[in-house]
């Protein structure tokens, strides 16, 4: 196994939010940090990502992720370092299945898929307390199985007793911060289903556990989305000071 790396991203909210989540990642030994683009939502991309700059020196800095809708991608490739990220899930299957399509997808551009910076996106909650750290997960389990899994559930892995439950999160799952529903994928049966794919939560025990399954499963460079987790901040800093020092003495050593 290389040696893993770790990051974070999250919806740049304010000026101030962006600055404070930034420095944390310099502060803590994070190895990249991103802001998601959200047009209407929050902070312009690239005016957060100026910003996170002022308070970096170390860590990297990504887009998050942009889109083709508004931003034209001749622009954005102008502007950006060359990666992937995959937000398909941690399981060995779900891992191997995203690297097989890197593989095919490199090679038609005659390059390895050992040369795309590949991060796995996964939902991340470090609580004190597992009940903590569970009790809002289900919004972003929710907000990223209806568009990664929802289009085409049985396509995408998931299994034919869940299908009906991810046709209906889609169905009726909302984006809208105020009318977010935590509680809707526990009603479905797909909590546990979702966590154990999308996700890494609960105490810094936990998240010691479920990194490490993954990072064995080959996602090697981890990079969660924060932005609706019970506490953003408090999750950030747990991780990286009760989560991050286990996981590096224990992979890197083995490891590289």
């Amino acid at each position: 196994m290389s040696a893993p790396r770790f990051g974070f991203f999250f919806w740049p909210w304010s000026p101030e939010y962006t600055a404070r989540m930034a420095g944390l990642a310099e502060r803590d030994g994070w190895d990249l940090v991103g802001i998601a683009d959200t047009p209407g939502n929050a902070m312009d991309l690239w005016v957060a990502l100026t910003l996170a700059a002022t308070r970096t020196g170390r860590v990297g800095l990504a887009a998050c992720v942009t889109n083709l809708a508004t931003r034209h991608p001749a622009i954005t490739a102008g502007a950006a370092a060359d990666g992937a990220f995959v937000n398909y899930g941690l399981q060995p299957e779900h891992v191997a299945h995203a690297a097989a399509l890197l593989d095919d997808g490199a090679a038609q551009t005659g390059r390895a898929a050992t040369d795309v910076e590949t991060w796995w996106i996964a939902c991340l909650d470090c609580a004190p307390t597992r009940e903590a750290a569970h009790a809002s997960l289900g919004n972003i389990l929710g907000f990223v199985a209806a568009y990664i899994l929802g289009p085409a559930p049985a396509a995408r892995g998931v299994p034919a007793d869940l299908v009906a439950a991810v046709h209906e999160l889609r169905a009726t799952y909302t984006t809208r911060h105020a009318e977010m529903d935590a509680g809707l994928v526990r009603r479905l049966g797909l909590f546990d289903y979702l966590r154990r794919r999308l996700a890494i939560a609960g105490t810094p025990d936990d998240c010691v556990e479920q990194a490490g399954a993954a990072l064995t499963a080959g996602a090697t460079r981890l990079m969660f989305t924060v932005s609706l987790a019970s506490d953003p901040v408090r999750t950030v800093e747990l991780f990286g000071a009760e989560v991050l020092p286990v996981l590096r003495r224990r992979y890197v050593r083995s490891g590289s």
